[in-house]
């Protein structure tokens, strides 16, 4: 009887400590956020950009750095948009040819680079991931680099879009590096 009792107390805490060690720890407090950003070159853009996703405090680590990669795309898209848009309202020729320019670097971006880092990343492929970011790093640079001096109407916007795929690069060296 006593054989039976211990075993029916013991076997329901064994499952439950099992289980909550082998669960991937979450991150459930701001304070791992910021403790992991600030291993990054960027941490305040880092805390920013992750704070702004609510799926961030339910992730783990790997989470954490797969949603920054997420915000560096869609924050890409977004300057292909904007690209698009004053490609539209144009009319010097040096802006029409410097915005197109910054155009198909962020299409390849959008439509390539990010896809294959998100797939190199989840592969577990974390090197090579990184080496496709760093294109992403590129493609701001560049693409701020094709104006003449002061005349880029995206200045701030790849400045931000550089400082979000560092801090994704970071991430992942940071975790796998």
């Amino acid at each position: 009887m006593a054989t039976n009792l211990i075993f029916l107390l013991i076997t329901p805490l064994t499952f439950l400590l099992f289980f909550h060690c082998s669960a991937t720890i979450t991150v459930n407090d701001e304070a791992i956020i910021q403790a992991m950003c600030s291993h990054t070159q960027y941490p305040i853009i880092c805390i920013t950009s992750l704070d702004s996703d609510r799926r961030s405090y339910a992730a783990d680590f790997h989470g954490l750095a797969r949603i920054s990669m997420e915000l560096a795309l869609l924050n890409g898209s977004r300057i292909l948009s904007f690209v698009s848009e004053l490609q539209k309202t144009a009319t010097d020729p040096d802006m029409k040819n410097s915005l197109a320019y910054c155009s198909q670097l962020y299409n390849t971006l959008v439509f390539s680079m990010f896809k294959t880092a998100i797939e190199k990343f989840d592969a577990g492929d974390y090197a090579d991931a990184v080496n496709m970011l760093l294109g992403c790093v590129n493609t701001a640079e560049g693409c701020e680099q094709i104006f003449k001096a002061g005349t880029s109407p995206l200045t701030q916007k790849n400045a931000v879009q550089l400082q979000l795929c560092d801090v994704s690069m970071g991430l992942i060296q940071e975790l796998y590096g």
